[in-house]
């Protein structure tokens, strides 16, 4: 405020003018926090990625255990067989919490591939 207010007229021309700085600063407020978001997506995104490493989704245990179970078989016997033992003991924790997370976000595909597996329509309509 460079001036003293006199009058009422002058007092409703600094609201005006405090009210159009006001909507001034909130736009760039905005803008700002925009640009910032688009910076520290990928920051975000590595975050994300790790709580998942590090973090197990217990939504459905029955489809979990199944791939617990064959990452145990696959990864930490198999594949990883002949490695140390901190190679053996983080990867498949690292696996199962990742896999743990994937089969939450596709849980209703998953379960209609695993039921479909065992149906017996499937093997009637390949017999007849």
């Amino acid at each position: 405020m460079s001036k003293s207010i006199r009058s009422y007229n002058e007092l409703l021309a600094e609201k005006q003018r405090m009210e159009l700085l006001l909507a001034a600063q909130k736009e760039l407020l905005k803008y700002d926090l925009q640009e910032l978001k688009a910076e520290l997506k990928p920051a975000i995104s590595a975050v994300t990625m790790l709580g998942k490493l590090t973090t197990t989704d217990g939504s459905n245990p029955l489809i979990n255990g199944i791939a617990n179970t064959t990452i145990d078989l696959l990864v930490k016997k198999g594949i990883l067989g002949r490695a140390g033992w901190a190679t053996r003991l983080l990867v498949p924790v690292l696996l199962k919490n990742y896999s743990s997370h994937f089969i939450a976000r596709h849980q209703n595909e998953l379960t209609q591939k695993l039921f479909s597996f065992f149906s017996r329509n499937g093997k009637e309509k390949t017999e007849n």
